[in-house]
């Protein structure tokens, strides 16, 4: 069985290089995990395993709050 992982991107949005490394771990697990439509970080997570962010910006430091609130296992790539 494989791991669900959402990936989670922050207001400033899903960029170029978020889409790229997300296709990346998608290639890379495709044996161990389904990589999830990406949601925004706040927004209703899915049923997964954990989430998971493709890429890790600045803003993450204002959205501290709402990251803490998070109850799956968070996978930082």
């Amino acid at each position: 069985m494989k791991a669900k992982l959402v990936p989670l991107f922050f207001k400033s949005g899903m960029d170029e290089d978020f889409q790229r490394q997300t296709g990346n771990l998608k290639l890379l697990l495709k044996n161990e995990a389904e990589i999830l439509k990406p949601i925004q970080l706040g927004s209703k997570l899915p049923e997964a395993d954990a989430v998971i962010f493709p890429q890790l910006l600045g803003d993450a430091f204002a959205e501290i709050e709402i990251l803490k609130k998070i109850k799956l296992p968070i996978i930082i790539t």
